[in-house]
């Protein structure tokens, strides 16, 4: 089926779209431009060398769980306290409470 049919719209019609979908060419920079503002609007601050990194200086739990708390005025977020890995990475927990990152090879 064409996706006109599936929306209940007549196929022969042509429609602009007023939002990026998932998968076209611009929409992980439109994503990007969203995401920057909003995180930035929260106090991060944007990493010169990478501008996909962002940072607030923090070493308390509260202060990530504020973060989701004011992420989720844009986004659905959440958080995994006991995480044992993310992108590839482990992460072990240490009983004297450090965190220790490894990357196989």
């Amino acid at each position: 089926k064409e996706i006109a049919e599936i929306c209940g719209l007549n196929p022969s019609q042509e429609y602009k779209i007023g939002k990026y979908l998932y998968g076209l060419p611009d929409s992980g920079r439109a994503f990007y431009k969203h995401y920057s503002s909003a995180i930035t609007a929260e106090g991060y601050i944007q990493c010169k060398s990478d501008p996909c990194l962002f940072f607030i200086f923090t070493n308390r739990m509260e202060n990530a769980e504020r973060f989701v708390t004011s992420m989720n005025k844009h986004y659905e977020v959440t958080i995994d306290k006991k995480a044992d890995s993310f992108l590839g990475i482990n992460i072990t927990h240490m009983e004297n409470g450090e965190v220790k990152l490894t990357q196989p090879k």
